[in-house]
């Protein structure tokens, strides 16, 4: 997986780890410079109707988070 990751660096293309199911996953993608990830861990899959609503709240967390509110 590390050497996929430094493949993708060295080509400048985006690496996304999908299927990512646990925290442990998350925190080792991450170790090893995976700059996005999709799977279970973030959200099932979700109808057309719930999507909307999904990425709104997903965005107001993480600006959440990146400005230190609680």
């Amino acid at each position: 997986m590390k050497s996929i990751i430094n493949i993708t660096k060295a080509l400048n293309i985006t690496t996304i780890a999908e299927g990512v199911e646990h925290l442990y996953q998350r925190d080792l993608l991450k170790t090893m410079g995976c700059d996005m990830i999709q799977g279970f861990l973030l959200s099932r899959p979700l109808p057309p109707s719930e999507l909307g609503p999904f990425l709104i709240l997903s965005q107001l967390n993480a600006e959440k988070v990146h400005s230190g509110a609680k």
